[in-house]
């Protein structure tokens, strides 16, 4: 059995998940799951204002289990001084990192402060776990190019330590080409791995296994999708490639990428 670590699962303070009926995605669950599968660790990653969070409160839950690494929930569509507030209550609590999801918050990607976050983050070694899937109904639909306005704060803030959640989706090429050319962005492949079989993302996946494997890591987005069936995607996407590569991506690519205590 191969060691991964799960480089994105939601486990929740309620156990619930986003209005879901028959998920359980409590901590202990995600625990007792990863103890099945060959996943050893999995970055815990909080979501604001959804299913009981607060930062203490799932730092706590979560630090009881040396298996999980709590990532902070980050609201950015709050006022700048509500922002700061929540960042340096997530510094003082012990996370090592913070996720911005600009649907779930609504961001507006011409007027928002992504370029103070991301100095705050560097300044205080925080990894931004940032979400890549832009996809939603009218009339939230975002009619700027999401790419090009992270592009931006990323050109102002070149050393900010980013992990591209679900890798740009139908656009992972794209953002590979992006994390290719900068040594502090990772591509993690949650979703899209499991999202789009018998697509032409198929094929790119497969390119991104032979050709970019020290800057891809395997992430379930946990409870969307268990820890087997995005193994055995994984299997299927690790055929023919060296056990080399295959240890880059599975765990020595997140291992070396910050000073994460994994063991």
């Amino acid at each position: 059995m191969k060691k991964l670590i799960d480089t994105l699962a939601h486990p929740t303070v309620s156990g619930t998940w986003l209005n879901k009926k028959d998920y359980n995605a409590s901590i202990e669950k995600l625990v007792n799951e990863l103890k099945k599968s060959p996943f050893t660790h999995a970055f815990a990653v909080g979501l604001p204002n959804m299913d009981g969070y607060s930062n203490r409160m799932f730092f706590n839950m979560c630090n009881e289990y040396d298996e999980l690494i709590p990532i902070a929930g980050l609201d950015v569509n709050q006022d700048l001084d509500l922002v700061m507030r929540d960042l340096e209550e997530i510094v003082d609590e012990g996370f090592v990192g913070i996720k911005i999801h600009p649907r779930f918050s609504y961001m507006n990607y011409e007027k928002n402060y992504l370029d103070i976050i991301f100095k705050y983050a560097t300044e205080n070694e925080l990894v931004v776990f940032y979400c890549t899937y832009p996809h939603c109904s009218a009339p939230n639909y975002p009619e700027v190019d999401p790419f090009y306005s992270l592009v931006k704060v990323i050109n102002q803030n070149p050393h900010t330590k980013l992990i591209l959640v679900h890798g740009g989706v139908t656009d992972i090429l794209k953002y590979a080409e992006l994390a290719r050319f900068n040594d502090n962005i990772l591509l993690d492949l949650s979703l899209t791995i499991m999202k789009y079989p018998n697509s032409s993302v198929d094929c790119d996946l497969k390119f991104l296994f032979n050709n970019f494997d020290r800057k891809i890591t395997i992430g379930t987005d946990w409870p969307e999708y268990k820890h087997k069936d995005v193994y055995e995607r994984v299997l299927h996407f690790s055929k023919g490639i060296s056990q080399d590569k295959l240890d880059n991506i599975f765990y020595k690519n997140i291992n070396n990428f910050h000073n994460f205590i994994i063991e």
